[in-house]
């Protein structure tokens, strides 16, 4: 390999400090800055190469550096090593301070052994990529590298390996489409054991790609592995499909005003849009921003399609649509009496191309309150007794007197009220029970926390439940929300799965922020909450079969008040908004693996 320094896009320059500019001082002292661009021929991957500077006058501090890693610096000279051809394109970008010599001395060496085989096929059927997206090392302790991993095919829940050979100290983190479930160290190897995971929504669109940052750059490509183990008889390696091309810039979004009758003002903005792969349909995200937010106007969203669909309302209520013809849809929202800090709301459509057309509003007049009971009739006057006249036959006209019907209407009338204010408060509290355990139904990823079918036969759900499944637990400790990820082996019982759920957070978010109680083992003050087949709302105890709970997929945990008055409305709440399922059986003891994360 030759080495060149590209004189037409480099250069060398002298400039003041930026904090002292910002601060406007006059007398800022300059700087020797440089942004060298090295071209090199006959490339050979992760090559070495050496970039001197005259000792006499340099004071090397590397701000960035693109295309290799800094294997070791000086105040006169970097020794760096390149990554792959894909990553330099042939090409090493320095950008520094320290010189103004426009002419550094560059040595090229190559390595003496090339870097490991790429990984095979058979290691993993996704067809996985990992490739280098920036590396950075200023030789001041501040090193890392910002790597993704693009599969060309795609599983949830789907359980990878990443091996960073000669690597022992490796770290990653922030990690997207995808948890972090282990980590080991295998002699001088880091091995990390990924579990896919993507979610669609409006920052984060379907990418089939996984991105992380490393804690140091890596000497050569991990090993993937998606398999457990080789299969008996491999197959043929299919050709690699060809790269996919750079996809085209998106349109702009469009972006309209409230109509000028309209007193609220404000703008709607058409944000991410896709095609749903399941239907084939437009799905498209709309956010509505009024400049007042006022609950006594109805926002009109004037749309043209086929067969538009509303789902996913946030921050308002959707009230209807009407069609006013094949393509023609006017969508209309109830304003939330408080809004959140955004004053603004959103909704899906789903649907043949979706296009916004126009915004407006229209005042509606909300009917006025019941009136108030009528006050309660004045007491009857009263009367003297007539000693001559038997005391039935008083007794029977004071009842049949005109205040004593009336009076007694309107306590049937009461009572017949407050029966039915309570039947609604109890169907209400029923129904938000429910809606804390199952999905929205316009949710696309609805299907991955929905319970197993209930047959009600033991042997025929327990076979159903894999090896490999697992409860997706969301924990309400105070005003965070904890998830975790429970292999459903690892619990038979009531009070095994409360166990693997402490475990799990002391493993995670360590003692100080899990509950003293379930650290000691006292899980008095733990409710578990899942749906039956039935989908109805079912509160975990330690009465009925555990066999329910192994097919449920999704379970809700909430932190009560472990006082006696406490645990006694919380059984009173148990009996009114489902029955209690319990364990069957012994305690295991079987060692527990579980994953949580701070949302």
């Amino acid at each position: 390999p030759t080495c060149r320094l590209d004189t037409h896009s480099s250069r060398v320059w002298m400039a003041p400090a930026e904090a002292c500019t910002n601060a406007g001082n006059q007398d800022c002292v300059m700087y020797k800055h440089f942004n060298h661009v090295i071209k090199i021929t006959d490339f050979v991957a992760f090559m070495k190469l050496t970039v001197s500077w005259p000792p006499s006058h340099s004071d090397i501090q590397l701000m960035d550096l693109y295309g290799a890693t800094v294997l070791k610096s000086t105040q006169h000279t970097l020794e760096l090593q390149a990554g792959t051809d894909d990553d330099t394109h042939g090409e090493i970008t320095l950008i520094g301070t320290g010189s103004l010599d426009a002419q550094p001395e560059i040595d090229c060496v190559q390595v003496d052994a090339g870097p490991p085989a790429p990984p095979h096929i058979l290691e993993c059927e996704l067809d996985a990529e990992y490739k280098v997206e920036h590396a950075y090392d200023n030789g001041q302790g501040a090193r890392g590298e910002n790597a993704i991993i693009h599969f060309y095919q795609w599983e949830d829940d789907r359980s990878i390996r990443l091996i960073f050979r000669e690597q022992p100290d490796m770290q990653i983190k922030h990690v997207n489409n995808a948890m972090v479930e282990e980590r080991k160290t295998v002699g001088r190897n880091t091995v990390y054991y990924l579990d896919l995971f993507e979610s669609f929504d409006a920052t984060h669109p379907r990418t089939h790609a996984v991105t992380m940052e490393l804690s140091e750059p890596t000497h050569h490509p991990p090993h993937i592995f998606c398999r457990e183990e080789a299969p008996p008889s491999p197959p043929p390696r299919p050709p690699k499909p060809p790269p996919p091309s750079p996809p085209s810039p998106p349109p702009p979004p469009l972006f309209i005003r409230m109509a000028e009758a309209c007193p609220l003002g404000g703008s709607v903005l058409q944000g991410h849009s896709r095609v749903d792969p399941t239907t084939g349909q437009d799905m498209m995200q709309v956010i509505v921003s009024p400049r007042i937010w006022d609950p006594d106007y109805v926002v009109v969203v004037a749309m043209s399609g086929s067969d538009l669909e509303i789902s996913r309302t946030v921050n308002a209520h959707f009230a209807g649509k009407d069609q006013r013809g094949p393509t023609a849809y006017l969508m209309e929202f109830d304003l939330n009496p408080t809004p959140d800090a955004t004053s603004s709301f959103t909704f899906n459509v789903l649907g043949r191309q979706p296009k916004l057309v126009t915004l407006q509003c229209r005042r509606v007049t909300r009917s006025p309150p019941p009136p108030l009971p009528p006050p309660p009739p004045p007491l009857p006057v009263e009367t003297r007794v007539d000693p001559s006249q038997p005391v039935d036959a008083l007794l029977l006209d004071s009842l049949v007197s005109p205040p004593a019907i009336a009076a007694l209407g309107i306590v049937v009338v009461l009572l017949g009220s407050f029966c039915c204010i309570v039947a609604r408060m109890r169907r209400t509290s029923r129904g938000g029970f429910k809606r804390e355990l199952a999905p929205a139904h316009d949710d696309p990823t609805a299907e991955e926390t929905m319970p197993l079918p209930y047959t009600g036969n033991v042997e025929s759900n327990l076979a159903a439940v894999s090896k490999g499944s697992k409860w997706k637990v969301s924990i309400r400790l105070g005003k965070e929300t904890v998830k975790l990820s429970v292999p459903t082996a690892s619990a038979e019982s009531a009070e095994e799965l409360k166990n693997a759920i402490a475990a799990a957070c002391r493993d995670k978010i360590g003692d100080e922020m899990t509950p003293r109680a379930w650290s000691a083992g006292r899980y008095s003050s733990m409710l578990i909450e899942y749906l039956d087949a039935q989908q109805e709302a079912v509160v975990l105890s330690s009465d009925n079969h555990f066999s329910e709970v192994k097919s449920a997929r999704a379970l809700h945990v909430r932190q009560v008040n472990g006082s006696s008055n406490a645990s006694s409305d919380l059984s009173s709440a148990d009996e009114e908004q489902g029955r209690n399922v319990g364990a069957r059986g012994p305690a295991r003891g079987q060692s527990l693996r579980a994953t949580c994360e701070m949302e």
